[in-house]
C-alpha cells in the first residue's frame, strides 16, 4: 500500500486579528505570493521555501469581501468535486491581489513569465 509520510511544519504568525481567513488563504494561495515565496524565500530542502516576513497588508474587513467571495467560491466547488476546474476563480483573486499590491501590467508579466 501508498503510505504518506511528512515532516513537514508550516506556520504563520499573523497579530492583525481582522484578517479573515479566507482572506489570508486566498492571499496565500495567489499566483503572487507563491511566486514571491520561490524568489525571495530560501530553500528548505523539504520541496518548500522559507520567509522570514511575508508582506501581509493591512486592509479594512469590508475590503476583504471580494476576496472572501471568490474563495468561498472555490472551497464550495471543492467539496462537491475535488476535481472542479476553479482557475476562473482563482485568476481573479490573482488579480485582486496584484491590485492590492499595486503591480503594474509589466511586473504582472514578470511574475507570471512562467504560468502555463
Amino acid at each position: 500500500p501508498n503510505i504518506f509520510c511528512g515532516n513537514s511544519v508550516n506556520y504563520i504568525l499573523i497579530d492583525d486579528k481582522n484578517l479573515e481567513d479566507e482572506f489570508l488563504l486566498g492571499l496565500l494561495n495567489s499566483y503572487l505570493l507563491n511566486w514571491y515565496f520561490k524568489v525571495f524565500g530560501t530553500n528548505s530542502n523539504v520541496n518548500g521555501y522559507e520567509v522570514d516576513n511575508l508582506p501581509i497588508p493591512n486592509i479594512a474587513e469590508v475590503n476583504q469581501k471580494p476576496f472572501i467571495k471568490l474563495v468561498n467560491r472555490v472551497l464550495a466547488a471543492k467539496r462537491i468535486n475535488p476535481e472542479a476546474d476553479t482557475s476562473k476563480w482563482e485568476r481573479e483573486i490573482d488579480a485582486l491581489v496584484y491590485e492590492l499590491y499595486g503591480l503594474t501590467e509589466e511586473e504582472v508579466r514578470v511574475v507570471e513569465g512562467g504560468r502555463g
